[in-house]
């Protein structure tokens, strides 16, 4: 038992580094689309009301918001 538990201490923090290089990673890939994301979004807001009512406008915005997420998927 006193073994398992000491190779346990030693393995552990291989097994948090692994993770966490995983989620840098994950978080990574993620970066670039969501500050797409973000400035589509601020792009509509920015929009007057007229504008953003505008059917053709709608579709335009939401067929690049699909395209950043499949890039985001």
């Amino acid at each position: 038992m006193k073994k398992l538990f000491i190779a346990l201490l030693i393995l552990l923090p291989f097994v948090v580094c692994a993770q966490n290089a995983d989620s840098i990673k994950y978080y990574k890939a993620l970066a670039v689309p969501d500050a797409s994301l973000k400035v589509l979004n601020a792009e509509f807001g920015s929009m007057p009301a007229y504008q953003q009512e505008d059917p053709n406008y709608i579709a335009e915005i939401r067929a690049m918001a699909a395209k950043i997420n499949k890039q985001k998927n």
